[in-house]
């Protein structure tokens, strides 16, 4: 049996959403970077529906450029224009032709997402004598949305206006309908599906059921729940340094290994990530430990409690660890917070919008944020020329500071670096990395800690031919920091920079960085008034305290 056609009801102005969503209409509000309803037909798709008719009105015509043909999430999407407002029912009702002569429709409103919804509401068969299959949600107030009263054969026998107060089910507006609902509809005629249509029937016994659904509910409608779900759901789920690092992690797909005393805090994760085909291990020490032999990959991911483990795994493989605090100074490792039970919540939460959004690991490609970019000499350790010791290397108070908050605000941190020290012969690579570990290991032991840092090691008349290519990695090109932007989904124009010579900020200008700051005191003076009257938006400052985050 074929599915039923879905109508989603795509037509309105969104009024109420207008002070933060004004250019589109309500469905095309972004959400982590796409359009809401991508969301909607993706789930659609994913529910085994083929054919969806979007009933247009305000703006029609970005709807429809948007979502074209339907070919790029899988589905046929056909076009229903009103020419005046019809309303929920009369927009239904002018759609009628696309349904089968004994058929039925989804008709789904196009500010909501419920997760798992369609299969739920698809689960429902409606026929002459049970036409109409509402989706019902319990809430802990029902005042704001008025209370749907149903008996034990799940018949509904009151829709209460927002009179009813306290624990009970809402209308979640989605619905499965047999098409002889809207045969006995007047055509072009504004009709509200849930004030004109329900209520009659309503009359009819057994006419109306309840779907209960059990899904978590996502609503546009209003700016303060379009916020809540482009930013607390997704960003808000990355609130803190340890989860948006383990999400990142998560999202290049590689294996995931999990010791047997951390199965029980892992057992969603696994759910979710063996649903999107990714392979997980679970067993004791002995097991993990020969099963990543010979294969272990700088992608895999091993979460475990046990602190001998970590310290074995290190020795041997290139994996991530997420794991004890007490091995928090190394960098493959993510510390467990003290309360790694609720962060576990939250990171399923996300798991699940991701994979809702885009399916798990296309979600990260959509998903952009704003960084911080920072020089390393000068800038986050005392300036030497051609560093090349260790014990040369010394952290300065105002990028820790400066990271600090970065860290502790969410916002991922680079470090760029021109070292054409290797490529002119003064020191190695082996020397290069030796002050670099030391940089890390201080910035650490100090509460903070960079994403990732890259080097230029390009000079122009190097003696080693690996070392004349990537020029434009070099500052002032922006080389470096847009494979940081592709590789971690980083927003350059949002993003911020801070260097103490004109190639670092021309680097980050060359980027579309908006936000640039040069911080003074080595070298390069006589060039700062040419500089900042070109660059209107770089800010000349004493320390690094002065940038805002």
């Amino acid at each position: 049996m074929t599915s039923p056609v879905a109508f989603i009801l795509v037509g309105g102005k969104g009024s109420r959403l207008q002070s933060v969503v004004s250019d589109v209409p309500k469905p095309l509000a972004s959400i982590g970077g796409e359009p809401f309803l991508y969301i909607l037909l993706r789930s659609l798709k994913k529910e085994g529906v083929s054919r969806v008719v979007l009933l247009t009105g305000y703006k029609a015509e970005l709807i429809e450029q948007a979502c074209g043909n339907g070919s790029q999430f899988g589905l046929e999407i056909i076009y229903s224009v009103e020419s005046f407002p019809l309303g929920t029912g009369g927009a239904a009702k002018l759609a009628e032709k696309y349904v089968a002569s004994d058929g039925s429709c989804l008709l789904i409103n196009g500010d909501t997402f419920i997760e798992s919804s369609v299969s739920e509401v698809l689960s429902f068969k409606p026929s002459i004598d049970c036409p109409v299959g509402m989706g019902v949600m319990p809430v802990s107030n029902v005042e704001r949305f008025g209370k749907v009263e149903f008996d034990n054969n799940k018949t509904i026998t009151s829709l209460s206006e927002k009179t009813a107060s306290g624990y009970g089910f809402v209308n979640s507006g989605i619905y499965h309908i047999h098409k002889s609902v809207l045969s006995n509809m007047v055509k072009e005629k504004f009709i509200s599906f849930e004030n004109d249509t329900l209520p009659i029937l309503l009359e009819k016994k057994n006419s109306l059921k309840v779907i209960p659904l059990s899904g978590e509910f996502f609503d546009i409608g209003l700016p303060s729940s379009y916020g809540r779900f482009n930013a607390d759901i997704i960003l808000q789920s990355l609130r803190t340094v340890f989860l948006k690092e383990m999400l990142l992690l998560f999202l290049q797909q590689g294996r995931l290994f999990v010791d047997n005393d951390f199965a029980d805090e892992a057992h969603e994760i696994k759910e979710l990530l063996l649903s999107e085909g990714v392979e997980v291990v679970q067993g004791s020490s002995a097991v993990l430990k020969e099963k990543l032999r010979n294969t272990a990959s700088s992608r895999d991911i091993v979460m475990t409690s046990n602190e001998e483990l970590c310290c074995d795994l290190l020795k041997e493989f290139p994996v991530k660890i997420i794991g004890g605090a007490e091995l928090s100074l190394n960098s493959n490792i993510i510390a467990f917070p003290d309360n790694f039970s609720l962060v576990a919540n939250d990171l399923v939460k996300a798991l699940k919008v991701a994979r809702c959004s885009k399916g798990l690991f296309e979600f990260s490609k959509s998903y952009s944020r704003q960084a911080l970019f920072l020089d390393r000499d000068g800038v986050v350790i005392k300036f030497v020329n051609y560093i090349s010791r260790a014990s040369d290397v010394e952290v300065l108070s105002d990028a820790v500071d400066l990271i600090k908050r970065a860290n502790r605000a969410g916002i991922p941190v680079f470090i760029v670096t021109n070292q054409s020290g290797i490529g002119r012969g003064y020191y190695s690579y082996s020397d290069y990395y030796s002050v670099d570990r030391e940089m890390k290991r201080q910035l650490a032991s100090n509460g903070c800690f960079v994403d990732e840092v890259l080097f230029s090691d390009y000079y122009e008349e190097s003696l080693r031919s690996n070392c004349l290519a990537g020029r434009s990695r070099r500052k002032p090109g922006s080389g470096m920091l847009t494979e940081v932007a592709r590789r971690h989904h980083i927003n350059l124009e949002t993003s911020l920079m801070a260097g103490d010579k004109a190639s670092d900020v021309w680097a980050g200008y060359n980027g579309g960085i908006k936000k640039l700051y040069l911080k003074q005191g080595n070298e390069e003076q006589d060039i700062i008034s040419e500089l900042t009257e070109e660059m209107s938006t770089c800010k000349l400052i004493e320390n690094l305290k002065e940038i805002p985050i």
